[in-house]
Formats: C-alpha cells, sequence, structure tokens
C-alpha cells in the first residue's frame, strides 16, 4: 500500500526534477551530436589514405574517447532520473488506483 505521504513526495520529486530532467534529455542528443562531430573532425584530419583506415584511426584518438566518455556519462545520468522519475510516476498511479478503490469499498 502506498501512503499519501509517498505519494505526495512522489509528487514532489517530479515537480523538483523537471528541469534536471530536462537538462539531461538535452545533453543526450547535444552530446551524440558532439561525438559524431569529433568523429567525422578528426577522420577529416587524419593522414590515412583510405575512408575506413581514417575511421578506424578517428575511434582510436583520445579526443573521440573523452567524448565518448562523456557522452555516456550524461547518458547514465539520464537513464538514472529518467528512472526515479517513472518509478516516481508509478507511485502516483498506484496511490491513485488504491485511493479510488477505497472510494469505491473495495479495500
Amino acid at each position: 500500500m502506498i501512503s499519501s505521504e509517498q505519494a505526495e513526495k512522489a509528487l514532489l520529486y517530479l515537480a523538483e526534477s523537471e528541469q534536471e530532467y530536462a537538462r539531461y534529455r538535452a545533453l543526450r542528443e547535444t552530446e551524440k551530436e558532439r561525438l559524431k562531430i569529433t568523429h567525422a573532425s578528426l577522420a577529416m584530419d587524419s593522414t590515412e589514405s583510405s575512408q575506413t583506415a581514417k575511421s578506424l584511426d578517428s575511434y582510436s584518438n583520445n579526443s573521440y574517447i573523452e567524448a565518448l566518455a562523456q557522452y555516456h556519462e550524461v547518458i547514465e545520468a539520464y537513464y538514472l532520473i529518467e528512472a526515479k522519475r517513472k518509478r516516481a510516476e508509478i507511485t502516483v498511479e498506484v496511490w491513485r488506483t488504491e485511493e479510488a478503490s477505497r472510494r469505491r469499498g473495495n479495500v
């Protein structure tokens, strides 16, 4: 059973985490594009002769590896806040269902 306090806490979390969630969601897209740009830029600057070799050279470059690590951090933070918000949403939905059942006398 979900208490009113738990439902209120979940609603408060949803309200308070909106900005952080939006920030990470936007960062996820930005970092994804930055990763592509880094790869393309490094491939263009590569001294290798074939496109495949340029691409492989780009993937092994420290700048690309750092961009990939940054992307991973953003994705991890995004998925974490997304999961926490989903849990809060589920908590509220369960509480609403339980309250409706109580009002009907089913619980």
